[in-house]
């Protein structure tokens, strides 16, 4: 900002001049008032639109003489002009200015809207004479327009100068509010006092101070009505003319800066006329570029184009401002780029460097501006705020800028380190003696030149530091000093640019900077030559020469030694990099007492001795390890170099903190192997490794040496690689191992108590578990005896714990009940005894019992797991936990299927089920059942068939000891009883019963519950388990007559087949009879009936049946099969028994397990 005139581009605010006296009061008041003064700031947050802020002035302190000089009017002769006009030819403007630097230091300095004056209340008797000096002040500056403001200071009562101050305001005319102000020197208020006083002051002139500036701004708007003589100006040298369009812009530019005088705290209204005076003052430099531009341009025109331009500049400050007090920072960064298109578009064609000198300044007033507005006001230009507002929806957003593609395309910077940059890039384009316009001139010298890149530079530093966060900006910030350094180098300020090369090198810098940090150093050794630094020199080629990778930039000149020397090298560039890792030496994963712990140190040379040797004339150099220390946490181990020409060593720890070692560099590398036996838990950790070296250069009879000490640290490093080859020494020679470890594992472990080496298994494999079943799993248990000073345990016992799994998910309706054999559910088992003993092995079982949950079924499979544990009691009291067995077990939910059915059976004997009612029993004990209606019963067999879905029965992995049904009526009126033993076979069981009313009450039908138990072992001894169907119901009828077959086969192979009908009512029943064999015949079974002993046809006519009685029909034949092979069934044929009155057929069943139905067929087993 300090190429232009501060009151030509401060921010504006009323003024207020201010006469106080040389009293300790006063001065206090002073510093009150001065809080609300902006004079001379570019930037206040008062002039936010919208901020409930209070009121800002421009304050001028001086005597009340010194300001009545300056506010005075002198009386005007007619025809005479003011100063600052063009029209008086005694005015810098004089004849064809618009607006010089005097007009606004008349409203920024010299003419106030108000004074403020402190008199002082002394004497009662002098008040009618004060009284008399205040109204005449009051009346001699209302002349003048300006408001008179009286403070009276007094030590008095306060109470009875108020009645002094009322007539002091009488006397006077002085307004009570805004006119005139009472203030008590009292040391115990004064403080107080002078801030309300301060504050009630300036709000009061708020209104004063609009109606001030509005009557300037009434007179301006008048003007267009007057008429100008214009004075003869043939003396002075111009080609422009004082035209309408002058006076215009020049008016225009009044009206704008008055506007925001008369609303200083919402410069909105004056944008619109900063606008047309700005676009009409470039129309007004485009019609007169012929005449600015001419090669014979005069010396007046030179200075009028300089205002032009500088006038551009102060409008463009001022309506730059404007827009971000309205929190408009897009619009005012796009005003900005117009505003440096429109003047270069002027002057395109002119010098080259005056225009970048030039927009270097915009940039930098810009950028300046920018960091005095509060970061709120500027939210808008973030990027994450950018994507969201309308006014980018045309453009394309980035970090530190947006494209514009709209009615005018433009490209904004939006941050103020990168505009300073862009300041910087402009002002390298500039060259010495090519500046024209007068203030920039202070910019046409090498040396400010220099000066003002290298600021700019530090102004950019500055301002992305205060933005930048969590180092996210740290390549941009040294890519800036980057810049620094080299304008340093160039201006020969080597000290300074050694400097700043050195803290750009200090920093952590990306991984792809690579070749950068070559290039740094590269400038570092053209600086030490430059500054004859030797032994610095050589250090710099010495990292110049530790950086991998080729060395880019321009080839260094030899070094020559001159001389020998050692150096301490501390550089940050390492010589070596070193991989450290640890792992137990028997190659478990994890790591107990007195196992021994591994420290494997694999060193890798980085540094390229030989690279080296090409930057030094004939000369040799040598690398080589001194000693290692590595720290262990709170212990350090030191290592020192005996060498010996093997690139592997190992050491094995002691007593001692020293060690010795062949720590030869063998192909550029060495494993240092460290073994340390730990006898107690601890926390195992590698804090850091010291490395210690020393590097020669020899070279025309000289020696430099180079002693270097690094340390890497490895508190914040992780290792990224996810396994490492362990090196194993197996005699003379070296196996190799890949070990997996990542991140904080490889260089720490933690050691557990001395874990007893124990292990369980199975004693025989275990298939599954089946729900309800009660089971022993035997367990194998070994102990492998351990050296006497290492079992030092209180207690060692092995823990169990069970869980049902659903899926994956524990489910609480099933619950495993689990113990060890002989002891309780919660006891653990005890193996101290057999740890100490030489043969530690022992037989154990698991006992095991699962109750099946009723009314549940499961969704998943479901497993049993059996977790153990072993617990180590230690002698310090501590127990120590380890994982020792995992076993999974299936658990089926019932070890077969089953399928539950009743057929019809059959008693020779009918009396026992269908007793006849015509005939009488002679018994004396039944004739009172002979007078009763026969109560018939009917048989069933209950049957119950195996499927042996997982093979359990087939494989003899299980053995059904015996089946057991139970039938339950669900009619107490009817009576269930069973009648045989069940029959049962593998895979098959039946149980024969009969079904009866108990008080001859006839049911039709009669709902059964029919269920099985089976008794299950596995293996033949073992403990007996049940399992017990779903309960299965089924209706069986007791009233409807049925058909029923019997077949049976005689010795000399005949087929004899008998068919009974039932009839179980007190009806009569009448049927026909017909037994086809076409059927079956057609399917390659021939049936004949041709035996003697058929006495009933097979066809036969209606017939009979009596109530409660059985009608028989016995068919004697053979068959015949088409196909040669055995079969095991053949086909019936078939008996069709049809019912006259109810029009029906009946079906037939079977009655005995040599005949099978399927569908409507019948076949006999063979």
């Amino acid at each position: 900002m300090e190429f232009y005139n501060t009151h030509q581009i401060q921010q504006l605010a009323p003024l207020v001049t201010l006469s106080l006296h040389d009293t300790d009061a006063a001065a206090h008041l002073k510093s009150h008032l001065q809080k609300s003064d902006i004079a001379n700031c570019i930037w206040d947050n008062s002039i936010l639109k919208n901020r409930l802020l209070s009121a800002k002035y421009v304050l001028q302190f001086c005597d009340e003489a010194d300001a009545r000089a300056k506010i005075e009017r002198k009386p005007k002769e007619e025809g005479t002009h003011s100063a600052t006009s063009p029209f008086n030819a005694d005015s810098d403007l004089f004849p064809n200015g618009i607006l010089s630097e005097k007009w606004f230091t008349k409203y920024t300095q010299s003419l106030p809207f108000a004074l403020v004056q402190i008199h002082i209340l002394g004497d009662p008797a002098d008040d009618e004479a004060l009284g008399e000096e205040l109204a005449a002040q009051r009346q001699r500056y209302a002349d003048w327009r300006v408001k008179y403001v009286a403070v009276l200071l007094s030590d008095g009562d306060p109470i009875v100068d108020q009645d002094r101050i009322d007539k002091l305001r009488l006397l006077s005319g002085l307004p009570r509010l805004t006119g005139i102000f009472y203030l008590n020197s009292d040391k115990d208020t004064l403080e107080r006092d002078c801030g309300i006083l301060a504050s009630s002051l300036f709000n009061n002139l708020k209104a004063p101070a609009a109606d001030f500036y509005s009557g300037i701004e009434a007179r301006l708007k008048q003007r267009y009505k007057k008429y100008y003589t214009m004075p003869s100006y043939d003396a002075v040298d111009t080609k422009v003319d004082l035209t309408p369009k002058v006076l215009e812009v020049r008016n225009m530019i009044k009206q704008a800066i008055i506007l925001q005088l008369i609303h200083p705290h919402n410069v909105e209204s004056s944008f619109a006329m900063l606008e047309s005076s700005y676009e009409r003052l470039i129309d007004l430099t485009a019609d007169h570029a012929d005449v600015f531009f001419s090669e014979s341009v005069s010396e007046h025109d030179t200075r009028l184009y300089a205002q032009f331009r500088q006038l551009l500049d102060v409008i463009a400050i001022h309506l730059i401002r404007g827009y971000l007090s309205t929190e408009e920072p897009t619009a005012a960064l796009r005003k900005h780029e117009a505003h440096i298109a429109n003047v270069l578009s002027l002057c395109k064609d002119q010098s080259k460097s005056d225009n970048a000198a030039w927009v270097s300044v915009q940039y930098q007033w810009l950028a300046e501006l920018m960091q005095m507005v509060p970061p709120s006001v500027l939210s808008d230009l973030e990027l994450s705020h950018q994507v969201k507002q309308k006014s980018y929806q045309n453009s394309v957003a980035y970090f530190g800028g947006s494209t514009f593609h709209d009615t005018f395309n433009s490209t904004i910077t939006t941050q103020a380190f990168l505009i300073f940059l862009k300041a910087f890039t402009k002002l390298k384009e500039t060259e010495v003696g090519q500046i024209q316009l007068p203030y920039l001139k202070k910019l046409d010298s090498a040396k400010e030149l220099q000066s003002r890149r290298i600021g700019l530079l530090g102004m950019a530093k500055d301002a992305l530091q205060a933005k930048a966060q969590d180092n996210q900006l740290d390549g941009v910030l040294s890519y800036l000093d980057w810049l620094l350094a080299e304008e340093q180098f160039y201006n020969e300020q080597y000290e300074d640019a050694e400097q700043t090369y050195r803290a750009i090198l200090d920093k952590k810098l990306p991984h792809g900077w690579r070749s950068i940090r070559q290039l740094l150093t590269q400038r570092l050794v053209d600086i030490y030559k430059k500054l004859n630094s030797s032994d610095k020199l050589i250090e710099t080629v010495t990292v110049l020469a530790s950086q991998k990778g080729v060395t880019h930039g321009p080839s260094i000149e030899k070094l020559t030694l001159d001389r020998s020397a050692e150096i301490n090298f501390d550089s940050r560039e390492n010589f070596f990099t070193v991989e450290v890792n640890l792992f137990n030496s028997n190659l478990k994963k994890e790591f107990f007492a007195f196992d021994t712990i591994v420290t494997q140190l694999a060193f890798s040379q980085t540094f390229s001795t030989g690279q080296l040797q090409e930057f030094v004339t004939n000369g040799t150099a040598q690398l080589s390890i001194e000693k290692v220390v590595v720290n262990y946490e709170g212990r350090p181990i030191l290592i020192k170099n005996q060498e010996a020409g093997n690139n592997f060593s190992q050491v094995q720890l002691g007593d001692v903190s020293e060690y010795n070692a062949d720590l030869s560099i063998t192909d550029n590398s060495h494993t240092l192997q460290i073994l340390d036996e730990v006898i107690e838990p601890c926390k195992y950790k590698i804090e850091s490794v010291e490395i210690s070296s020393v590097f020669t250069i020899k070279a025309s009879g000289h020696t430099v040496t180079l002693r270097k000490s690094e340390i890497h640290s490895l508190l914040t490093s992780r290792n990224q690689a996810q396994s490492f080859t362990a090196l194993i020494k197996d005699g003379d020679s070296l196996k190799r191992n890949v070990i997996r470890a990542q991140g904080q594992d490889a260089f720490e472990c933690t050691v557990q108590p001395y874990k007893p080496d124990v292990s369980v298994d199975l004693s025989q494999p275990l298939a599954s578990i089946i729900m309800g079943e009660k089971i022993e799993i035997p367990l194998r248990i070994s102990c492998n005896k351990a050296p006497s000073h290492k079992a030092n345990f209180s207690s060692l016992n092995i823990q169990l714990k069970s869980r049902l799994l659903e899926g994956e998910q524990e489910q609480e309706y099933l619950v495993p009940q689990t113990n060890w054999k002989d002891l309780k559910d919660d006891e653990d088992l005890s193996i101290l005894d057999l740890f100490g003993e030489s043969d530690g092995n022992v037989e154990s079982s698991i006992q095991v019992s699962i109750r099946k949950p009723p009314s549940m079924l499961p969704k998943l499979d479901i497993k049993l797991v059996l977790e153990m544990q072993l617990l180590v009691g230690e002698s310090n009291k501590s127990l120590s936990v380890y994982d020792l067995k995992v076993i999974d077990v299936p658990v089926l939910w019932r070890p077969f299927l089953t399928k539950l059915g009743v057929t019809p059976r059959y008693r020779e004997d009918s009396s026992l089920d269908m007793k006849n009612p015509f005939i009488l029993s002679d018994k004396e004990g039944d004739v009172d059942k002979n007078l009763s209606m026969p109560s018939p019963s009917r048989v069933w067999a209950a049957e119950a068939t195996i499927k042996d879905t997982h093979q359990l029965v087939e494989k003899n992995s299980i053995t059904i000891k015996r089946c057991l049904f139970t039938l339950r009526s669900k009619n107490p009126e009817v009576e269930v009883q069973t009648i045989e033993d069940v029959r049962q076979s593998a895979l098959h069981a039946s149980q024969v019963f009969v079904s009866n009313s108990r008080h001859r009450y006839s049911h039709r039908l009669i709902g059964v519950a029919v269920s099985a138990l089976y008794i299950w072992t596995r293996g033949e001894n073992g403990p007996e388990n049940e399992f017990e169907t779903d309960e299965w119901e089924v209706s069986l009828p007791l009233q409807d007559p049925r058909v029923l077959l019997h077949s049976a086969v005689t010795e000399d192979g005949k087929t004899v087949l008998k068919y009974v009908i039932e009839n179980p009512t007190s009806r009569i029943f009448t049927f026909t009879t017909t037994l086809t064999t076409e059927e079956s015949a057609l399917r390659g079974v021939n049936w004949r009936f041709e035996d003697d002993s058929n006495i009933v046809p097979l066809k036969q006519g209606a017939f009979p049946v009596l109530p409660f009685s059985r009608h028989e029909m016995v068919f004697t034949g053979t068959y015949e099969v088409d196909e040669d092979e055995a079969i095991e069934q053949v086909e019936l044929p078939q008996m069709h028994v049809y019912d006259l009155n109810y029009k029906v057929s009946l079906p037939t069943l079977p009655v005995s397990e040599s005949v099978v139905a399927q569908g409507e067929r019948l076949y006999m087993k063979t």
